[in-house]
């Protein structure tokens, strides 16, 4: 199983993922350049 979960919705076991979860397009990770500037 991965560390890192990227996704845009609350669904399909987000809630249960136990990595770091990137919730993408919302204030704090509205694009790519915002989550890429998170992992780097």
């Amino acid at each position: 199983m991965g560390a890192i979960l990227i996704d845009d919705r609350l669904k399909n076991g987000t809630d249960k993922f136990q990595g770091r979860y990137i919730h993408f397009g919302t204030e704090k990770f509205p694009g790519w350049k915002s989550v890429l500037q998170e992992l780097m």
